[in-house]
């Protein structure tokens, strides 16, 4: 059911989505999606949350290098493709998974503001990463330390974000690596690591 919901969702936007449609792309009848979930809002919930999971679940990028044998200018230089990476990531995530479900999401927060707390998490679930890199950055004083890591993060993911939906939701043209670079750029030049 929730496969089903993402693809009539993508397709037809939150607004448009009709649960007769979901219903026949799962090959249920409509008393059936009632006995799983109450509304179109419930499992366009489910559809996000499902999304997020699978994120979630992809195996994390093993990082094993040993810093505190680095110099100064290798743990800088090893901060810096951390960035690439994850900014990196992020592009091809988005591409993958969730560009246009998040830009259905961003559609449906006008008319259903209780979904806000679905967005805050999603948000969230990037920029706490950010942040726990840049407290580990700070102490090993290879940035910003005047920089609050929260507010920063919420920044910085906010910019990756944003600007990666302008480009593959809204269609804005981009040339890929330019972009990575870009928003590589601006992040390490913004928190001090290419000092």
């Amino acid at each position: 059911m929730i496969d089903a919901a993402a693809a009539i969702i993508e397709r037809d936007g939150f607004h448009a989505t009709r649960i007769s449609d979901i219903a026949e792309r799962a090959g249920v009848a409509i008393g059936s999606f009632y006995s799983y979930f109450p509304s179109k809002q419930a499992v366009f919930t489910a559809v996000i949350e499902d999304s997020l999971d699978r994120v979630d679940r992809q195996p994390p990028r093993s990082d094993t290098t040993a810093t505190a044998d680095l110099t100064p200018e290798q743990r800088r230089a090893h901060a810096i493709k951390q960035v690439e990476g994850a900014v990196e990531r992020y592009l091809d995530r988005f591409a993958d998974q969730s560009a246009t479900l998040f830009a259905r999401l961003d559609e449906a927060l006008g008319s259903h503001p209780e979904l806000v707390e679905l967005r805050r998490a999603a948000h969230a679930r990037s920029a706490d990463v950010i942040a726990a890199s840049l407290c580990r950055w700070q102490s090993a004083g290879l940035v910003d330390a005047d920089l609050d890591p929260d507010h920063t993060a919420d920044a910085l993911a906010a910019m990756v974000g944003h600007s990666t939906r302008v480009w593959m939701v809204l269609g804005r043209p981009h040339d890929r690596t330019k972009a990575l670079e870009t928003l590589t750029r601006l992040w390490i030049r913004g928190i001090g690591l290419d000092r």
